[in-house]
């Protein structure tokens, strides 16, 4: 693919499946959904983006910008699309973007900041749980 100027769209707010896309400006040149079958998110994101770039023969030298849903969804999922996001565009100089577009400054990073939907629901993990 002999494109420029493209966007990477990162959406790992489910945790059932992570959204990726390159977008050149409004368009969607190509969408990957990856379904997470009991896999864990941060087990597989970064190797999700780096055969999805692979298979479309994108290098990193065609984005421009990466985009990243930070808006509602799993907090889990939520939080390491915009950490994941957020490192990418840091250790590739990559203009960082979110839905909500909104960063905080952290020891001079740029990170973008999540917006939940919910307040937290955090309780006693049911496999650490101990029966009296």
């Amino acid at each position: 693919m002999l494109l420029k100027n493209m966007t990477l769209y990162i959406d790992s707010r489910d945790n059932k499946k992570i959204l990726l896309e390159l977008q050149q400006g409004k368009n969607i040149v190509v969408n990957y959904e990856k379904n997470l079958d009991g896999k864990k998110q941060g087990d597989v994101l970064l190797v999700s983006i780096d055969d999805f770039l692979k298979n479309q023969n994108i290098d990193w030298s065609q984005i421009k910008k990466i985009k990243v849903n930070n808006v509602g969804g799993s907090f889990t999922g939520l939080r390491l699309s915009v950490i994941v996001a957020s490192s990418l565009a840091y250790a590739k100089k990559i203009k960082l973007e979110g839905v909500k577009d909104e960063k905080i400054e952290v020891e001079g990073i740029e990170i973008l900041k999540p917006f939940y939907d919910r307040e937290p629901d955090i309780g006693i993990s049911k496999k650490n749980k101990i029966i009296k």
